[in-house]
Parts: C-alpha cells; structure tokens; sequence
C-alpha cells in the first residue's frame, strides 16, 4: 500500500512540474479534464461527484488565470500563432481537398499563407487539422472516425467491464494524448503516436479478456 502511494505520488509530482516549467496551457487544462474524468469514476453519490468536479476545475481554472496572468497580459501570443497555422490548414484543404499536399509537407503551403507577422512553423499543431491538410478530406475524415471509434469503444469497455484501475488509467492517458492532439503534433512524433496507439491496442485486448472471463464466470 505504502509503494502503491509512493508511486502515485511521485507521477503526480512529475506531472505538476512537467506542467508548470513547460509553461504549457493546453497541457493545464487537459490535466483539469481528465481529472474531471477520474472523479467521476468513483464511487461517490451522483451529487457529491458533480460537486467534487465543478470545485476542482474551478479552482483549477483560478490557479490557471494567476500562473499565466503575464501571459494572457502579453497579448497571448501562442493563441494567436495557432489560429494562423490552422487557418493556413483549412485553406490548405480547401484546395487540396481529395489528396492534401502529402504527408508532412504543411510547412510549404504555410510558407505562402501565413501572416507576416507570424512565425514560421513545419507542423499545423493540431494533429486532426494536420490530417485533413496533408491527405485531403478523406484522409482526414477516415482518421477522426478512427479515434472517435476507437476511443468511444474503449469509454464503453472500461466502464461496464469490470474496475480494473489499470484500464482506467490507460484510458484516461489516452483521451488526454488525443485530446491534446487539438493543440499539438505528438502524431508527429513518431515515439509518442506508437507509444499512444500500442497503448491503445493493450487496453483493447485488456477489456476483452476481461469480458471474456467475465461471460464464462456468468
């Protein structure tokens, strides 16, 4: 027991300071988010829980405005920066709109889209948007079905078969890589994409042998 919260402790350490020198906004409140998502897995009344969740993220969201008020002061510009690399991205799709530019390629339409006050940048920073401008509306389409897909059957399976903490883990690690794939490339980067999807594909064959044993026992 004693490991148990020694091991929970330190990620939560590790979390708390990965987010706070990465200075990153997205990464702040998807970790509100799925917070969210935990507290809503336990076995609290239904009233409690709803009150458990809108304190933490309230506060959450406090802590949020006072560590990147100078930020937000600034002119946040990294918001803005992100708006032009996706607006670039659905003008891109729009015409390219069967086979995109091709894997990779953003920066080179970007290069004569972009405002000239922004900075230059090799990826759209949001995995979904990436998709439609390098392979077209089909490409695009076929993978945000995919995740959907994917994440709605893991949703369903973690939460009628069984209580296995460990599945419920994976789960929420995984909303939070493909919620942050909004604001981020980490499809890009191919160790975080295969670490994500292997994950993926552990939790999958987790809950079906947990169904499986669950149907024989009954």
């Amino acid at each position: 027991r004693y490991l148990r919260w020694i091991e929970v402790g330190s990620g939560v350490f590790l979390i708390g300071v990965g987010l706070f020198w990465t200075g990153s906004k997205s990464g702040w409140l998807i970790g509100l988010g799925v917070g969210g998502l935990w507290l809503l897995r336990l076995p609290w009344l239904p009233r409690l829980k709803t009150i458990a969740v809108v304190v933490v993220i309230a506060g959450g969201l406090m802590v949020f405005g006072v560590r990147f008020r100078s930020y937000f002061a600034a002119g946040a510009t990294s918001v803005g920066a992100r708006f032009d690399y996706w607006r670039a991205a659905v003008q891109t799709t729009g015409a390219n709109p069967v086979f995109g530019t091709g894997p990779g390629t953003f920066q080179r339409p970007y290069a004569r889209l972009k405002a000239p006050e922004s900075e230059m940048a090799r990826l759209a920073h949001n995995d979904y948007l990436e998709q439609f401008s390098d392979s077209g509306v089909p490409g695009g389409l076929l993978f945000l079905a995919w995740v959907a897909v994917l994440l709605v059957t893991l949703r369903r399976r973690v939460w009628t078969v069984g209580t296995d903490p460990l599945n419920f883990a994976l789960y929420v690690g995984l909303v939070g890589w493909f919620a942050q794939g909004f604001t981020e490339f980490g499809l890009y980067i191919p160790a975080l994409a295969w670490t994500a999807f292997t994950l993926a594909g552990v939790l999958l064959a987790r809950t079906v042998t947990a169904r499986q044993t669950r149907d024989t026992s009954s």
